[in-house]
């Protein structure tokens, strides 16, 4: 995600609604420029889905800080056009700054990186039953789970992750709903304190509707490796 797609261009999608429309009224009061560029970025964001540039989990991820930068450039340009004697200059930096900021980002090496998430939950239950209930998951009712922002812009929730065997070499297959599908190859077994595995993700066993191509797992912006 780039410095300039994430935070200049919809700063400059801001500046540049509110530069033609206080080119029409000078005296727009704040709330209104407010107004303008927000609605401006909600055709941008809008346009982007209708054209397939970007699904709508990434939509909804990006919404908060697209409308905040749209908002802060929107601003900051009714400022200028107040107070500054050539706003015209001033919009066409900004105008201009997705196209040069880019560039350069562009120049710099892209350094893969890997993230650890921990997770701690205390059950009150003696440690060989969680471990049995750990390794071989069965149907999980929807009212399990409830309901979260994640479910709600569309990822899928689980619906089971049975193991066929024990012990290193066993594989649980974690099934998801929208038909996602995937292998957890068990590499360490330490009943009933320890489980480790790794995620295999063979091609085409997650269908393209499921996910946005951007948060898809195992392709080409999101990898799996291990989960303990």
């Amino acid at each position: 995600m780039s410095v300039s797609f994430l935070f200049v261009a919809p700063f400059a999608v801001g500046a540049i609604a509110v530069f033609f429309a206080m080119s029409y009224n000078q005296a727009l009061p704040i709330r209104k420029q407010v107004a303008v560029a927000a609605f401006t970025m909600l055709f941008f964001l809008v346009s982007m889905f209708a054209l397939f540039l970007e699904g709508f989990v990434c939509i909804a991820l990006l919404a908060p800080v697209f409308f905040l930068g749209a908002i802060l450039g929107g601003l900051l340009m009714g400022l200028i056009i107040k107070y500054a004697s050539r706003p015209r200059s001033a919009l066409c930096t900004i105008a201009l700054l997705p196209l040069l900021v880019g560039p350069i980002e562009s120049r710099e090496p892209i350094n893969p990186s890997q993230h650890c998430v921990t997770t701690s939950i205390v059950i009150n239950a003696p440690s060989e039953v969680v471990f049995s209930q750990l390794t071989s998951v069965g149907d999980i009712r929807p009212d399990e789970l409830g309901t979260a922002f994640v479910h709600l812009i569309g990822l899928p929730k689980p619906v089971g992750a049975p193991m066929d065997g024990q012990g290193i070499g066993a594989v649980r297959t974690s099934r998801w709903e929208k038909g996602v599908t995937f292998k957890e190859k068990i590499t360490e077994w330490g009943s009933p304190r320890r489980l480790h595995y790794v995620f295999e993700i063979p091609p085409h066993s997650i269908p393209k509707e499921a996910l946005d191509r951007h948060v898809e797992l195992g392709v080409k912006y999101i990898a799996l490796f291990s989960c303990c």
